[in-house]
């Protein structure tokens, strides 16, 4: 078993019924405790939690028992009144306090040269890492609240780092947001003419290697779709025109397109059009 990416989450939620987390020397919830930021939230909805049969309250006193040795904090255990499913939670340390307090280092921690970062190619290890306490590192601030942490620059980003774009990390960020920020406003929100607040039922689909079929796609498109169901398409100029084309052949309405330099945006809208007579496609035959 390889590790997630470090990604530093406010709260993991976990329901799976009877998994014992602390098989293979805990690795699984250590793994956990590796992505959490510190001060994260862990919630495990599972049988263990509000059911006695003896498997149930086996798995659960071995949980105690790990999650006490990792300093996890019960935070608590409620119930649903009406379907009896019970849900605890628990939150990761915010300092590195409860680990040298410990009378038995089990789990252990880390090596200092093992990079809790690390996650291509690296193995689960049953040890934990210690919290950062340096200021300015990753993971050891609490972000700011939803939905201001949106347009915030993270702490840890620094003049000294160049940014995707070739501007200091910070500068960069802030610009990135400003142009996104500007295309769903002028796009997606304004330009397109949608109701948003009457959609249901959205697919977010998003591909950068390896290419596909585009007629596959649109018919399988074209089929899931129901008739007057929208596609956004954002892609480079020659997708957008060849999506346009194949929109127009099926009698899509095409809502909106708009392009500039490479980058082209799309808006079709299914129609009540169907083909008089079926065709079998070859992509389409198992």
């Amino acid at each position: 078993m390889e590790r997630f990416l470090d990604i530093k989450l406010d709260a993991w939620y976990f329901q799976i019924q009877r998994s014992s987390l602390n098989q293979h020397g805990g690795k699984l919830l250590l793994e956990l405790n590796r992505v959490l930021r510190p001060g994260g939230f862990f919630v495990w909805s599972a049988t263990p939690v509000y059911q006695k049969l003896a498997e149930d309250v086996e798995i659960w006193q071995a949980m105690t028992e790990l999650t006490k040795a990792m300093c996890w904090e019960l935070v608590s255990i409620t119930k649903d009144t009406i379907n009896g499913v019970g849900v605890a939670t628990y939150r990761k340390p915010s300092s590195n306090d409860c680990y040298e307090r410990r009378s038995k280092q089990e789990p252990p921690l880390c090596e200092a040269s093992d990079d809790p970062n690390g996650a291509w190619n690296v193995p689960l290890k049953a040890c934990m890492h210690k919290v950062p306490v340096d200021s300015l590192e990753r993971g050891s601030q609490w972000p700011e609240k939803w939905p201001a942490r949106l347009g915030k620059t993270p702490y840890w980003m620094l003049s000294s780092q160049v940014g995707v774009y070739g501007k200091p990390a910070p500068e960069d960020f802030t610009a990135d947001y400003e142009h996104w920020k500007r295309v769903v406003s002028n796009s997606y929100l304004n330009g397109i003419g949608i109701n948003w607040s009457s959609v249901r039922n959205t697919m977010d689909m998003r591909s950068v290697y390896g290419g596909c079929s585009m007629a596959a796609v649109f018919a399988e498109v074209d089929r899931i779709l129901r008739p007057e169901g929208k596609l956004i398409v954002r892609d480079n100029v020659e997708t957008i025109n060849e999506l346009e084309n194949m929109a127009r052949s099926m009698k899509w309405e095409v809502r909106m397109t708009y392009s500039k330099d490479k980058e082209g945006l799309l808006c079709v809208q299914k129609s009540m059009w169907r083909p008089t007579e079926s065709e079998t496609l070859t992509y389409a035959i198992a």
